[in-house]
């Protein structure tokens, strides 16, 4: 009886001996045939509105953009979520959708609802844009600048002209971005007063600076 114990522990041993090292071989057969990839293609239930009205301040973008694009926007189907914020000079305005909607499909209803209300929104505003989150298009390395002899104007003239080209030839590169530093900036400062005596509006103002 102590005999025929031992045996059959034995071959449960041998059994499970084998399995594991079955396992382990099919492990690392899958393992060197499974593709990976630092950036995985992930379909992100998200649409991204990004406006920009320079000078303006985020109470003036709150009511006169992002108010009136999500009211519009609210009601593409599918949507489930709005998120919004302003800073000086933008609106972002964040369309989250159902796990599974077709991205191509929500993008295109989320623009034709933007569309609706494009000529309520302030004449000055940059063309906006829309775009579907993308995981892949977000930045893979970043480099930070400093400099003793250039101020933050000439160091960003510097890092945007010159060095940022410098990288342009790599294989796969999407885009190379500068932001940061000082860049040119002319200032207009209206007369409140002139403004009403010729009946002009700022908006009146701005259109004829642009065209120009």
């Amino acid at each position: 009886m102590i005999m025929n114990i031992s045996e059959l522990a034995i071959k449960r041993k041998t059994g499970v001996l084998v399995l594991s090292l079955l396992v382990s071989i099919l492990g690392i057969f899958f393992l060197s045939s499974m593709s990976v990839d630092l950036l995985p293609q992930i379909t992100y239930p998200l649409v991204r509105i990004m406006i920009d009205w320079k000078g303006a301040t985020p109470d003036d973008i709150e009511k006169n953009i992002i108010e009136k694009v999500e009211s519009s926007v609210a009601t593409t189907e599918d949507a489930i979520q709005i998120l919004s914020s302003a800073i000086e000079g933008n609106a972002t305005i964040e369309v989250y959708f159902e796990y599974g909607k077709d991205m191509d499909v929500a993008l295109a209803d989320t623009k034709a609802k933007l569309d609706l209300i494009r000529k309520e929104l302030p004449a000055t505003i940059e063309e906006p844009r829309i775009f579907k989150a993308d995981p892949s298009a977000l930045p893979i390395v970043e480099v930070a600048m400093y400099s003793d002899k250039r101020d933050e104007k000439e160091l960003r003239d510097w890092v945007e002209n010159d060095f940022s080209k410098k990288f342009l030839g790599i294989p796969g590169l999407g885009a190379v971005v500068t932001y940061g530093g000082k860049k040119r900036e002319i200032q207009v400062l209206f007369d409140q007063d002139k403004l009403k005596k010729y009946e002009l509006s700022q908006d009146a103002i701005l259109t004829a600076l642009k065209n120009e």
